[in-house]
């Protein structure tokens, strides 16, 4: 999950070209358990399928950020 930080990183001008920006949204943890409630979604009676791997394999990079501490 990203940074809370990132809502206010988004809005910086340097991270927009040509008046498009480099990112579109940034969600939050509680927003998104939030949205998830509104939607009634039900993740224990959801039926499993297979792992979507569209952008392919993982390098971990991801868990690495998540445990050296720079995240709140």
């Amino acid at each position: 999950m990203p940074c809370v930080a990132k809502k206010e990183e988004i809005k910086r001008p340097e991270l927009r070209d040509n008046d498009f920006a480099d990112v579109d949204i940034v969600l939050s943890t509680r927003e998104l358990g939030r949205m998830i409630k509104m939607f009634g979604i039900d993740y224990a009676n959801l039926e499993d399928s297979e792992f979507d791997s569209l952008m392919g394999e993982s390098t971990g990079a991801g868990v690495i950020f998540g445990t050296t501490g720079g995240v709140i």
